[in-house]
This record gives structure tokens, C-alpha cells and sequence, in this order.
């Protein structure tokens, strides 16, 4: 899988950032307290829904803010393009995959947009 633009809005210290990582090998420079490791942190956030750095996930939206959101464009395993999202606020997250809605928390009634949009993907 090969991400082809990570965006970040109210990531803890980074208040809007967008890379587009070459293929292989990248490096982040940058000063202590630059958001290097909130760079992967989002990577992490994006894939399992949880941070390596702490358990309680609200912690993670920026100071003053009420909400982050990490978008990716990734190449998958296929080759085919997709757009994935993650938005948190302090009560709630919702998911995204191609514009579809994956999962809203805490309403469960959502699930079943997910499983819509993972059939008319799966097509």
C-alpha cells in the first residue's frame, strides 16, 4: 500500500498539514515539538482507530479545537486508488472510505450505511 497525500486538520500540535510521501523511503526532519511524530501518529490513528501514544483518543484534537481529521489517499494492495478519513470529536468519531460514511460512534443505527457502502464497493 503506498499513501499517496496524508492531510491533517487539529492533530494535536498541528493545526493543518498535508504531505504527499514519495514512494519507498521517507524522512521527517524537523525541530523538537515540529510534529514529526504526529505524522505517524495520524498514519497509526487512520489504520487501527487508536493512538500508540495514549488510550484516550480525545486527547489527540488540538488545543481549542473541537474535532481532527486525518484523510488519506492510498494506492492499495489492488492498485486501486481509495480515499480513506477519520474525524473525532470529544463525544463522537466517524469514518469514511470513497465518500462513504463507514461508522458514526456512538449511534449504532450507522452500521448499516457500512455495510451498504462495503457492498456497493465490493461490486
Amino acid at each position: 500500500m503506498h499513501v499517496r497525500s496524508l492531510s491533517l486538520d487539529n492533530l494535536r500540535n498541528v493545526a493543518s498539514a498535508r504531505l504527499e510521501p514519495a514512494r519507498g523511503f521517507n524522512l521527517l526532519v524537523g525541530d523538537n515539538g515540529a510534529g514529526k511524530t504526529t505524522v505517524l501518529e495520524a498514519l497509526i490513528v487512520l489504520g487501527k482507530g487508536r493512538s500508540f501514544r495514549s488510550g484516550a483518543i480525545a486527547s489527540l484534537i488540538g488545543p481549542d479545537e473541537e474535532l481532527f481529521r486525518i484523510v488519506a489517499e492510498i494506492d492499495g494492495d489492488d492498485g486501486a486508488a481509495h480515499r480513506v478519513g477519520m474525524e473525532r470529536t470529544r463525544h463522537d468519531w466517524r469514518g469514511r472510505l470513497d465518500g462513504c460514511l463507514l461508522y458514526t460512534s456512538p449511534s449504532p443505527r450507522d452500521i448499516s450505511a457500512y455495510l451498504v457502502c462495503r457492498l456497493l464497493l465490493e461490486k
